[in-house]
């Protein structure tokens, strides 16, 4: 998320260039430091405030300090609200990948009635406003992060998958293949195809068509994996086509299954957990954040 310039209805307290500052001599500022340990990126935080009408809004638990994350080439968005003016968050490497947006706000939490501060600038003097919960009212300074991923981890999964357009116009079903190719490749018939391809675009949606098209796919390349680890190779006719190792989504998985405990050549694989199991761990339990956006949405729509 990147500030962008905007007009308020009412005193917001910003010290950024091209801001419009609601408040005479106040400040807000918000700093950052971050670090990598193991997995995880580790950003600690520290905001300066010293604007008393604000401060006494956040002790009067009517206002909170905001922070906002955003990674765009991974979809990753989280804002964590926070009465605390230094503080430590510990985000996990899975998730991030290239630029890591930061930024910080003081926002409402709750509707406020009649405020007004002895700092505002000459146009709101004497002026009282009622400000709706979620309104901004301060803008701290905003931060790119640069994370980059030395190894293969679960979010990097979808880059070894194809969905495709099955060309056989007879084709009423799904099918998958991953004998024959570097990728493993989903062919949806043309009219599934089509309405894939819209749905797609909306990212809210990806979770939801990630349940419906890789994880019943990958599963069976799991099952598949597995049978393979418990067929002696005397055992296996040319018929069998079961040498995938050398495929490029085969090598992508045994870099990635150990993270979850998991040595891709096992005989267990597949067991403990089930096969259908192993799939979601490793896109990440799509289902759960599946179900968790469309809860989101379906409150929102309540709302409205």
């Amino acid at each position: 998320m990147k500030i962008k310039y905007k007009l308020y209805p009412y005193p917001v307290l910003c010290n950024l260039e091209n801001f419009e500052n609601g408040y005479k001599t106040s400040e807000y500022k918000f700093e950052i430091k971050t670090e990598k340990k193991q997995h995880n990126i580790i950003i600690k935080y520290k905001a300066s405030l010293n604007c008393s009408s604000l401060k006494k809004l956040i002790e009067n638990d009517l206002a909170d300090y905001i922070i906002h994350l955003e990674c765009p080439q991974t979809g990753f968005r989280t804002a964590i609200r926070s009465k605390n003016s230094e503080d430590v968050i510990t985000l996990s490497e899975v998730d991030l990948n290239g630029e890591l947006q930061i930024c910080s706000f003081i926002a409402a939490i709750k509707p406020i009635s009649d405020y007004s501060s002895e700092n505002f600038i000459e146009d709101y003097n004497g002026i009282n406003f009622n400000i709706d919960a979620s309104c901004i009212l301060a803008i701290g300074q905003s931060y790119t992060v640069y994370i980059e991923k030395n190894t293969q981890t679960p979010k990097d999964i979808p880059s070894i998958f194809s969905i495709t357009k099955d060309l056989d116009n007879k084709s009423k079903e799904m099918t998958a293949d991953w004998y024959n190719s570097d990728k493993i490749i989903i062919k949806l018939p043309a009219l599934e195809y089509n309405t894939y391809f819209q749905l797609r675009k909306n990212r809210q949606l990806l979770d939801i068509l990630t349940c419906m098209t890789v994880v019943p796919v990958l599963a069976q390349v799991f099952e598949d994996i597995r049978k393979n680890n418990n067929i002696n190779e005397d055992e296996v006719g040319e018929e069998d086509d079961l040498n995938f190792k050398n495929k490029t989504w085969y090598r992508a998985l045994s870099r990635i299954l150990p993270k979850f405990g998991i040595e891709i050549n096992s005989r267990d694989i597949g067991n403990n957990p089930t096969c259908i199991e192993l799939a979601q761990r490793v896109l990440l339990n799509p289902l759960t954040k599946a179900l968790n956006k469309m809860a989101q949405q379906s409150e929102s729509d309540d709302e409205e």
